[in-house]
C-alpha cells in the first residue's frame, strides 16, 4: 500500500468516527440490511475466482457467470 493510500484509508475512517463521536447515537450510523447487502454482495463476487483457482475451474466458472 503506498502512502497516498494509507493517509486516505485514515482520514476516510477519522472522518466517519468523528462523525459518529459528533452525533454521539451510534445507531444512525448501523445499518444491518445494509451491511448484509454490501458483504454478501462482496464475498459473492470474489467468491467464484477463488474456488475456481483452488479447483481448476476458473474458465468454467467465469464462462458460465458472464455467458
Amino acid at each position: 500500500m503506498d502512502f497516498g493510500s494509507l493517509i486516505g484509508v485514515i482520514s476516510g475512517m477519522g472522518m466517519v468516527f468523528g462523525a459518529i463521536l459528533y452525533e454521539g447515537n451510534l445507531e444512525q450510523f448501523i445499518n444491518v440490511p445494509g451491511m448484509m447487502i454490501v458483504m454478501g454482495g462482496t464475498l459473492s463476487v470474489n467468491l467464484p475466482p477463488i474456488v475456481g483457482q483452488k479447483t481448476g475451474e476458473n474458465k468454467t466458472i467465469s464462462c458460465v457467470v458472464f455467458m
